[in-house]
C-alpha cells in the first residue's frame, strides 16, 4: 500500500476524528498524517475544501449517512494553496440502531484524469480544432 496513490482512511463519527490516515495522504494534499489528524475535526479539514463545493459535500455525506455509502468529488485546497480534485469512494460503518460510526474509505487525487479527459485531442498545444 505504500506505493499507492490512494489515501486509505476511517473517520470515527462520533468523536469526529480521524483514525487511521495513510502515509500517502501527504504526497496528494501536502499535508503530512499528523498535520491532518491534528485538524481534529471535521469543519477544520472541511475548510479545504472549495467553497463551491461544500454544499455538494455536506449534502452528500448526510445522504450517504442514510444510504451506508458514498463517492463525492471535490475540489481540495493543497498545502501549496492549489485546488487539486479529489475522488472520495467511501462505505458508512453503523451500529445495531443504524446510528453512523465510522466513514471508512479512499481518496484519490483525480485532477491529471479528469483534464485528460476534458481535453483529450490535445497534442502539442493544439486541438483538432486549432490552435489552444
Amino acid at each position: 500500500m505504500e506505493n499507492s496513490l490512494d489515501v486509505a482512511y476511517r473517520r470515527n463519527l462520533q468523536i469526529d476524528s480521524a483514525d487511521f490516515m495513510s502515509p500517502v495522504v501527504e504526497k496528494i494534499t501536502g499535508f503530512s498524517v499528523q498535520e491532518m489528524t491534528e485538524m481534529s475535526s471535521m469543519s477544520e479539514s472541511f475548510n479545504l475544501v472549495h467553497p463551491d463545493d461544500r454544499r455538494l459535500v455536506t449534502d452528500g455525506l448526510a445522504h450517504a449517512c442514510k444510504i451506508g455509502f458514498g463517492t463525492l468529488e471535490y475540489r481540495f485546497k493543497h498545502k501549496d494553496g492549489k485546488y487539486r480534485l479529489f475522488a472520495d469512494h467511501f462505505t458508512i460503518i453503523k451500529d445495531q440502531n443504524g446510528r453512523p460510526l465510522f466513514s471508512e474509505g479512499i481518496m484519490r487525487d483525480i485532477t491529471e484524469t479528469k483534464s485528460r479527459i476534458r481535453y483529450p485531442l490535445q497534442i502539442n498545444g493544439f486541438s483538432i480544432t486549432g490552435k489552444i
